[in-house]
């Protein structure tokens, strides 16, 4: 399997329709558990990079890219509350010996939080920044 031809069609594929456990709060161990009923959704796997992170979007992470041995890393992210309209995440996917690193690049508002833009192959490249400091 060719990792970026993979990451492209999948990426560029709008939703995807997957099933996940159903999960219910147990007040007497303060946590969730999993009642054993599934559920049918359908997702953008880009929101999730850009900011789901949800129980339910971690099902259809494992199905998309675990269940091929694609391991997913999160490389960088940047936005949210005070940090302006700007925000994107970098992930770094890997499989076998092929590493595919993209940005997924969005915007966010305060009163909605944040919005997938575009996403795109990008690799590290160390950047000379000048900053200016107080002096004494």
């Amino acid at each position: 399997m060719d990792l970026k031809e993979y990451l492209t069609e999948t990426l560029n594929t709008q939703f995807f329709e997957y099933e996940y456990p159903v999960r219910e709060y147990n007040h007497e161990t303060k946590s969730y558990e999993e009642t054993g009923e599934f559920a049918k959704t359908q997702d953008d796997i880009c929101d999730y990079f850009m900011d789901g992170h949800s129980y339910v979007n971690k099902h259809l992470l494992q199905k998309l890219f675990g269940s091929k041995g694609i391991e997913v890393e999160t490389l960088e992210t940047y936005g949210g509350d005070d940090y302006g309209y700007d925000y994107y995440s970098v992930i770094k996917f890997t499989y076998e010996d092929q590493v595919g690193i993209v940005k997924f690049q969005g915007h966010y508002y305060s009163y909605g939080g944040s919005y997938f833009d575009n996403w795109d192959f990008v690799e590290p490249k160390p950047v000379a920044k000048i900053e200016y400091v107080i002096v004494d």
